[in-house]
Parts: C-alpha cells; structure tokens; sequence
C-alpha cells in the first residue's frame, strides 16, 4: 500500500465509529486523500438522472472535465488526463454511480493511478458503512 494513504485508512476506521451526517464523514475524507497525496481538489461526484453533482469536495474547486469523467466511467477504471485523476468507485446493484476526482498541480504522480483504484474501493466500502448505520440509527429513534 502507498504510504502516503495509510493515515486515509485510520482516518475511514475511526469515522466509521463517530456519529454525524453522512456529508460531514465524506468531507473528511477526501480533505484527508487531499492532503495525503499533495492534490489540488479531491470530490466526490455522482450522476444522478444523468446530470454530474459534486456530492462532497476539498480544496480549491475546479472546473470538472465532465469527458474524461464520462469516460472514466465508461471504460470502468481509473483514467489520467491532465492534472486529472479519475477513478470509479465499484457499484453493486443498490449503489449509484460515483467517481472519485482529483486535481494535482503538475500532473497526476505516476504511482497515483494505481492507488486510486484502492482509494475508489475503501471509499464505497465507507459509504456503504455509513449509510448503512444511519439506517440503522433511525430506525432505532422511531
């Protein structure tokens, strides 16, 4: 495992614990995969009924590269473009569609690629962690 995501792990097993919305863990994340791998902006987007919506974001907002993330999901794998990284996250059949976007200064480092499909994956494996105990909150306060 890149060294430089090892503190995302903790940081993703320790939220897993803490209560909050959904939103505030997300954020966390991706401020953590931001200042792990030195990136510009880091988002979490989703394509609902067809239309791109950044769900969570850290650092400085771009402009997103709304082919090369079309792309990224067609050919469902990590794609490089740019100072752009683009990395689906697995969907199962109740999932929604997500990528994983991030900006780098001076291109995307060459060992990010690879890390990004891992990074993609813990990241769904989290959501699906969290949504599924905010479920289990509220059925629980009814």
């Amino acid at each position: 495992m890149d060294q430089r995501l090892e503190p995302l792990v903790g940081e993703i097993l320790r939220s897993l614990g803490q209560p909050g919305d959904f939103p505030h863990h997300q954020v966390a994340w991706l401020e953590e995969i931001r200042r792990s791998v030195s990136a510009l902006y880091v988002a979490l987007v989703t394509r609902p009924a067809g239309l791109w919506q950044v769900e969570a974001a850290a650092g400085s907002q771009q402009s997103l590269p709304f082919e090369a993330m079309a792309s990224a999901l067609d050919e469902e794998r990590p794609l490089s473009q740019g100072p752009w990284l683009l990395a689906p996250l697995p969907v199962s059949q109740d999932d929604e569609v997500a990528l994983l976007v991030m900006a780098f200064h001076h291109g995307v480092p060459d060992d990010m690629l690879a890390s990004s499909a891992l990074l993609a994956e813990w990241l769904m494996a989290a959501r699906r962690v969290v949504r599924e105990s905010e479920v289990i909150r509220r059925r629980v306060d009814i």
